[in-house]
């Protein structure tokens, strides 16, 4: 019988510890991607004018008459533009180096963080298209950030590549800085985290004036095929959500006062936590 072969431990080798590479900055590069403009930095389409004024009616109008606006990852400052044209006080948020420098040569107020925004808490936060560059676990920190500067009444609105729709994967992953994929059951889970309640949650909208008004008969008709379409959706595939063939999330967040009184965590002891100078 042939004896087992001998084991002979490998030769010990030293092997050098290599630092990983440092993160690249890809904010310029991202930036020409986007093909944002610097001389278009400001300046809203039709088409983004057109779904600014259609949020503001739908969930807004309630607001006081110039409400205290920020606006987090303005990106080429499509909404502060808007926001300006129509008087209200608006405050940026954005990382992006080249992004700041345009709103400050803008005559906008911005910073990196909403860490160096003081003063009176916000009436209306919007974020457009932010959260899914967040991994998961940074964005209920982050929207508690928010809340803790959001005034009794007020709103945040985001929206978000629709994680539970086929038709958002587009969005999704068609970007290579996402980081996250968010749903509306997801959204519901981590506002409850941090004291804030969905008021609304499904579809993006798609206002029927955007564009010219030749085109109106085309937008009614799209828009009837997917009403259409979703309930016959919800219908075969059931149970599905309300806006599951939007490819974008569009959710409204609220203070939840209820949450507040049970912790005994008042708004104005939220506030207190943080520096109130004026701007």
């Amino acid at each position: 019988m042939k004896p087992y072969p001998r084991y002979e431990r490998p030769r010990c080798c030293v092997v050098e510890a290599v630092a990983p590479p440092a993160e690249p900055d890809l904010s310029d590069a991202y930036t020409e991607w986007k093909s944002w403009r610097s001389e278009d930095f400001g300046h809203p389409t039709a088409q983004a004018s057109a779904y600014f004024d259609a949020l503001w009616r739908r969930f807004v109008s309630e607001s006081p008459a110039t409400p205290r606006v920020l606006d987090v990852g303005f990106g080429n400052g499509q909404f502060l533009g808007w926001c300006r044209q129509r008087g209200m006080p608006v405050f940026g948020i954005e990382t992006a180096e080249a992004l700041l420098a345009r709103a400050r040569a803008a005559g906008f107020d911005c910073a990196e963080s909403p860490d160096a925004m003081h003063g009176k808490p916000f009436d209306l936060i919007v974020l457009f298209d932010v959260l899914e560059h967040l991994p998961e676990s940074r964005i209920a920190p982050f929207l508690d950030s928010l809340a803790r500067r959001l005034s009794p009444d007020g709103l945040i609105i985001l929206r978000t590549p629709n994680g539970g729709s086929p038709f958002g994967l587009h969005h999704q992953h068609g970007d290579p800085t996402h980081a996250s994929i968010l749903t509306a059951s997801k959204l519901k889970f981590l506002c409850a985290r941090v004291g804030l309640t969905l008021s609304y949650c499904g579809k993006d909208l798609r206002p029927l004036r955007a564009g010219p008004l030749w085109k109106l008969p085309a937008r009614m008709l799209r828009a009837l095929l997917y009403q259409l379409s979703e309930r016959l959706v919800r219908f075969v595939f059931a149970p599905q959500p309300r806006g599951v063939l939007s490819a974008n999330l569009l959710a409204v967040l609220r203070l939840d006062c209820r949450d507040c009184q049970e912790n005994g965590d008042s708004r104005d002891s939220r506030d207190s936590r943080h520096d109130t100078s004026a701007v």
